[in-house]
């Protein structure tokens, strides 16, 4: 056999006795010799350290007398840097050829790693395959004679003794079928073209039992010449099992989410997107699923402000609403946008462990409008239609404290519908409460609509808050009001007027007056007890009001 100079491994042949004929200069410098020529006649067994050499005489009997050839025996060499090696020899004619793959620091390694290691290292293509080897069955097949050589591992994953006698087509009887046939393509290809291949596929071990394996192989050359096919076979099926049992489990992932009724989405910890569903893209219709993936929260969020798909308070800036929104989702803080197709998005966002959140968005348009429309009828008057007690009350407090702040004007008036008891008696309770109604627009139709608020206070009384009324502006506001209702003309042969009219008592707070809303209330009250005195069908401006200046 001749040795290759510039192998990537420590080649060395022995006569039958195991004395040094020739070694290549690699293995010259794993042993650190300067010369070649100082390895010629000693015996094979001094290039390793004491300890392994006890171990090495039991594999060379072995070599000599029984099966002709060891395989991946670790050993250490004597005196060298690598001392670290697997040796494998072959015994032939006119003595034994023996290989130092100095590797054992790379097998470790790859022993840990082989199950996941998607391919092999092809910069140097022998180390790299050895490398393999070390975790996994390796194979020979010499050139051109064909003859198959198995470790041990590969009996194990053939369900074969150790040993027992092996060839090219028995291997392949293994594979059924279309595999075979493409285990055997790829075999000639490799010899062919000189490309390794990486094949996995469906198995047959003697046993019966099926597995998936997957088959590595590549060509090995001395003297420039193809000496033999190497390779390694590794049984996959546990990970073929546990791939397809994630693929199922991400399908169903994904269905799941498809199915959702809320979009999701997940950003990572630069607040990028890296999950979503459907529902996601159908709510933010503006959103391409082909190229949103790696986008910030902020590139999408601004995108949609900028193409109208987003409406935001006028109030402020796009770029301050961005920034405030990416906040809210740092920190898990729930919100709502408003689309400007009119619909309404709840965000609600919960922190992943590494730094990223994910977001649930639900449309809740019809939630939001029937919470409106219960407010809506929680605060009107099942009778009139306008404002209740309830909603005058809070309207109230709210002008008080605004005028308070703003140091304008409020006024209000107290609207009483006069000898309504004797309408009543005399014209039964449904034309009453027609004669409500009709108050009701009319006041609703006299004052600023959007600004006052027009209530019912209580039976047949009425109040209507003026914010920024003066007093003078307040007393034109009832007095049309008084002359709305008369011009009502409705009947009432019990009043001394021969119609429906109204008594109006307005109390006002100055920009200089310090008042609350039971002040304006009861000062009210007494402005309307005096127009009721006066005669009714009158208006009076209440008295009672304290002046006190508003301290700077």
């Amino acid at each position: 056999m001749l040795i290759e100079d510039t192998a990537p491994v420590g080649l060395a042949e022995t006569d039958l006795a195991g004395a040094i004929v020739r070694g290549n200069p690699f293995l010259r410098r794993m042993i650190g010799v300067p010369d070649i020529d100082e390895l010629v006649g000693q015996p094979i067994q001094s290039l390793l350290s004491p300890l392994s050499r006890m171990f090495f005489e039991t594999q060379l009997q072995h070599l000599l007398h029984l099966n002709g050839h060891f395989a991946e025996v670790a050993l250490q060499l004597a005196g060298s840097d690598v001392s670290d090696v697997l040796v494998s020899a072959k015994r032939h004619a006119s003595g034994m050829t023996f290989v130092f793959y100095p590797a054992s620091a790379r097998r470790n390694r790859e022993r840990e790693l082989a199950a996941a290691k998607a391919s092999t290292e092809t910069t140097n293509k022998l180390l790299s395959q050895i490398e393999t080897m070390a975790s996994i069955g390796g194979w020979t097949i010499e050139l051109p004679s064909m003859q198959m050589t198995w470790s041990n591992a590969v009996f194990k994953i053939y369900d074969l003794p150790p040993g027992e006698p092996l060839d090219l087509d028995r291997a392949l009887d293994a594979y059924p079928g279309q595999a075979r046939a493409e285990i055997f393509s790829r075999i000639e290809r490799t010899l062919s073209t000189g490309k390794p291949f990486d094949h996995s596929c469906e198995f047959i071990a003697a046993s019966g039992k099926k597995r998936w394996v997957r088959t590595l192989a590549e060509i090995e050359y001395f003297a420039g010449k193809p000496a033999r096919l190497i390779g390694v076979i590794q049984d996959v099926t546990a990970q073929r099992a546990l791939q397809s049992e994630l693929a199922a489990t991400q399908a169903l992932l994904q269905t799941a989410m498809n199915e959702m009724a809320d979009g999701l989405a997940m950003f990572d910890q630069d607040g990028r997107l890296t999950v979503w569903n459907k529902r996601y893209t159908s709510l933010f219709s503006y959103v391409e699923a082909q190229s949103c993936r790696g986008r910030t929260l902020a590139e999408i969020l601004s995108a949609g402000v900028l193409k109208g798909e987003i409406s935001i308070p006028p109030d402020v800036t796009p770029a301050e609403w961005v920034e405030d929104e990416v906040q809210r989702s740092v920190t898990a803080e729930a919100s709502e946008l408003l689309l400007s197709s009119g619909r309404w998005v709840s965000k609600k966002t919960t922190a992943l462990p590494d730094g990223g959140w994910v977001t649930l968005y639900a449309d809740i348009t019809e939630k939001k409008a029937a919470i409106e429309q219960l407010e809506g009828l929680a605060n009107k008057d099942g009778l009139t239609g306008i404002a209740n007690r309830r909603c005058f009350n809070e309207r109230l407090d709210a002008a008080v404290e605004f005028a308070k702040r703003s140091r304008e004007p409020l006024s209000l008036l107290m609207v009483d519908v006069d000898h309504f008891k004797a309408y009543n008696d005399t014209y039964g309770h449904p034309a009453g409460d027609e004669v409500l109604r009709a108050l009701a627009k009319a006041l609703q139709a006299t004052c600023r609509g959007g600004v006052d608020l027009v209530a019912r206070y209580g039976g047949e009384e009425f109040a209507v808050i003026l914010p920024g009324a003066a007093e003078t502006v307040a007393r034109k506001t009832a007095d049309r009001i008084a002359q709305s209702v008369r011009e009502l003309e409705i009947p009432h042969v019990s009043s001394d007027r021969g119609r429906i009219t109204v008594s109006i008592g307005i109390s006002s707070l100055g920009p200089n007056v310090v008042g609350d809303p039971s002040v304006l209330l009861e000062t009210g009250d007494k402005a309307l007890y005096a127009a009721k005195c006066a005669g009714r069908d009158t208006v009076r401006v209440a008295e009672f009001l304290r002046e006190l200046s508003v301290s700077a």
